[in-house]
């Protein structure tokens, strides 16, 4: 059993840094967004001094605003080109287990889709908080980072911004919402598809935004794509740009928890897209190894398994291997988890490997009970979209109070992962919830 001892004053830090501070703050935010925004309001614009004059949450909107001003000074217009609305069902998980959060449900719903591709003449990025900001001052909230925390975005907290760098020329935006290989993968990637569909040759940029690509699943993606790795700008060394055209494919929003959430997701199409990309005609053809891959997190910074040797011993009995999907390719990924017939891991960047696994594959995802986030049912989503089953297992985390909850070591209970692996082994399932094997189609 695993066990925490803190004393009385190391709590006491932990209660201020994580809940009196964060408090405060949250409570005379009102005061500071109205105060920043009145200056902003007061300004032309608000390149250096105040916040930006409004928050809207779709690019359709912005886009809508920002033409109806440009019309009054003879401005230059923006462009929207909508290329698909639609709505996409996620199935609900085979089996969960665990202490369910109250918030949780493991039934099937809808969610909105749509793609489409922005031109904006000229726009702004604010890097501190990858915010996009419109010609007439207003943030999408939808395409910036913190994506649809509307006023609550960190730009209304700023007061003062970095005076503006000029990036002249045509830019394409390829800023994920996290620097890691799930957000590189699930929303960076995608945006190529989306350019072939509206007709723009993805060489045709003067510069693209991207955070400097020093890791190699960052150079690997983008170079796949063919993008010049030498046109790369990465908006945190200039922290404020000024674009004279920026061009922003659609980002697929996935945020469960704010009330200025845009529910937009992509298509099954993703798994079609990315595999043919990422796969030869033979590796799609071959049938299952049946090898069943452990996800490792023993060299992550958070949300590792704490019980990890417990962990894998359970799951060697049904005969596992345990992998660190680092020390491979994203390609070598790729051929990995398609030709598996299990994954098992904790809740982390890797699992996005998923969208790679033939269909049928069983997934299996340990999150913990506590975790909540705006990516909670992202990996069910990706198995929704490749047929693929997707079991759940909650755990304990450890109680660590320097720690913020949602990433905390996870504590797997090993009598419930025994009785989920038996279980898979066995085929039980819920009725009503099999999930067909045939491939999505590439619509």
């Amino acid at each position: 059993m695993i066990q925490n001892q803190f004393s009385f004053k190391t709590k006491a830090k932990a209660w201020v840094r994580l809940r009196l501070k964060p408090g405060i703050g949250t409570a005379i935010r009102p005061l500071r967004v109205g105060l920043h925004q009145a200056i902003g309001a007061a300004l032309p614009r608000s390149q250096t001094w105040g916040s930006p004059h409004r928050c809207v949450i779709t690019m359709a909107e912005a886009v809508r605003r920002a033409n109806d001003s440009a019309k009054k000074t003879n401005g230059p217009l923006q462009e929207y080109q909508e290329l698909f609305r639609g709505e996409v069902e996620i199935k609900a998980s085979r089996m969960v287990l665990g202490s369910f959060p109250s918030w949780y449900r493991n039934e099937p719903y809808c969610v909105p889709a749509y793609d489409y591709v922005a031109t904006l003449r000229p726009a702004r990025v604010y890097a501190e908080h990858l915010a996009i900001i419109t010609c007439d001052d207003t943030l999408v909230g939808e395409t910036s980072k913190w994506l649809g925390r509307g006023l609550s975005h960190y730009a209304f907290k700023d007061l003062r911004l970095p005076a503006p760098r000029l990036l002249k020329g045509r830019v394409l935006d390829l800023l994920p919402g996290w620097d890691n290989f799930y957000h590189t993968l699930i929303e960076v990637a995608p945006k190529f598809r989306t350019l072939e569909r509206a007709g723009i040759d993805i060489r045709s940029f003067d510069h693209y935004l991207f955070g400097t690509p020093k890791r190699p699943f960052e150079r690997e993606i983008l170079e796949r794509f063919g993008v010049p790795l030498d046109r790369i700008v990465d908006p945190a060394e200039a922290r404020h740009l000024e674009i004279e055209e920026l061009v922003v494919p659609t980002v697929p929003f996935n945020d469960l928890n704010d009330k200025f959430a845009v529910r937009n997701t992509h298509g099954p199409w993703i798994t079609a897209y990315l595999q043919d990309h990422f796969l030869d005609e033979a590796d799609r053809k071959s049938e299952l190894s049946r090898r069943r891959l452990y996800l490792s997190r023993r060299k992550a910074g958070m949300r590792r398994v704490a019980n990890e040797d417990a962990v894998f011993e359970a799951l060697q009995e049904h005969g596992f291997e345990r992998i660190d999907a680092d020390t491979y390719t994203v390609a070598e990924q790729a051929r990995l988890f398609h030709s598996a017939e299990w994954i098992a891991g904790p809740h982390g960047a890797a699992l996005a490997n998923c969208i790679f696994c033939a269909p049928g594959t069983n997934l299996l995802e340990l999150r913990a009970t506590e975790q909540r986030n705006g990516t909670d049912d992202c990996f069910n989503r990706l198995c929704s979209f490749g047929s693929l089953n997707h079991y759940l297992l909650f755990t304990d985390t450890v109680k660590d109070p320097d720690t913020p909850s949602q990433n905390r070591d996870l504590i797997a209970d090993i009598d419930l992962l025994k009785q989920m692996l038996a279980g898979i082994e066995d085929n039980i399932t819920k009725p009503g919830n099999a999930v067909s094997a045939e491939r999505p189609d590439r619509s």
